[in-house]
């Protein structure tokens, strides 16, 4: 019986859930391999056969209404609140809004089912260290309440994200990744502060070891949030298909890539924003998968 990751290909509790109720209703949806479309995987999504649910998203205020059809799993939320500027988030809601929202899933779940995501950390002249930490403290002060653990990362500028944020006029970008002591500076000081306001910070597949600042490894996918939320004794083999660095126990995703509407240039999962409006353009609510094939 798999972890059903839902999703980090995109945000389907923002944009995509009467699909997935839909497919819990029928008891299964087919995923697509997103590196060789050839293969279509079908998922059961029968209670009896899933582990776990874990829900990524930036905006569950249009999932809310489903929540109790989901008794019968157990599953916990992963919520993703950066309150960047809009250059770099252009179309999420207002930070007031998003913490609306974010506390309004806790008053459901309870504090140890909503996982609060500060991710990436992206050091830009538009978002500069001293930005960020007065980000979070403010963040810190609204969301610990309500939530027990921050997970933090920071940004991995692969090709096409160097791209989108080289696209944005005049801004620089700080690779954290080659830069040790700003990032022992960063992590420390966020740590520090996640202390203050009770809250444990999980660095999420990161090389180095910053343990010794107060960041515990991450584990994004952690069969232990469901254990101890529901009573359970999971024991799933770490995921071979992330990223060497990624604790994150084995898990099947029925997301897609290039269909989530955000448009956070920062994002890995789209191409482009142009891209993910032609996905999102495939989607039809009825359907087995999320996205129609190209052509069909």
């Amino acid at each position: 019986m798999p972890l059903i990751s839902v999703s980090r290909r995109t945000d389907i509790p923002a944009y995509y859930g009467p699909w997935f109720m839909n497919r819990i209703a029928a008891g299964y949806c087919l995923v697509k391999n997103p590196f060789r479309p050839d293969q279509v995987r079908r998922v059961s999504l029968e209670p009896e056969q899933v582990e776990g649910l874990i829900f990524w998203t930036r905006r569950p205020g249009p999932f809310l209404r489903h929540l109790d059809a989901l008794d019968p799993f157990p599953f916990y939320f992963q919520v993703t609140l950066n309150a960047m500027s809009t250059v770099l988030e252009p179309h999420l809601p207002p930070e007031d809004e998003s913490c609306r929202q974010f506390v309004a899933l806790a008053s459901r779940l309870g504090r140890e089912r909503v996982v609060w995501r500060f991710d990436p950390l992206l050091v830009t002249d538009l978002t500069p260290p001293a930005e960020i930490l007065s980000r979070f403290s403010r963040l810190c002060h609204l969301l610990s309440a309500h939530t027990r653990r921050v997970v933090v990362s920071r940004a991995q500028l692969y090709t096409k994200v160097r791209r989108r944020l080289g696209q944005v006029a005049g801004l620089k970008v700080t690779d954290l990744q080659a830069e040790p002591g700003l990032s022992h500076d960063l992590l420390g000081s966020l740590a520090e502060i996640a202390a203050r306001h009770g809250l444990t910070v999980y660095l999420c597949a990161d090389k180095e070891d910053y343990s010794h600042l107060g960041l515990n490894p991450g584990r994004c996918i952690d069969p232990e949030i469901l254990n101890r939320a529901y009573g359970l004794n999971l024991k799933p083999p770490r995921d071979r298909g992330q990223r060497k660095e990624c604790g994150c126990a084995q898990s099947v995703d029925i997301g897609a890539y290039n269909s989530c509407l955000h448009g956070c240039v920062y994002c890995y999962a789209n191409t482009s924003h142009t891209a993910a409006c032609q996905g999102h353009a495939r989607h039809d609510p009825r359907g087995e998968q999320l996205l129609r094939s190209t052509g069909s």
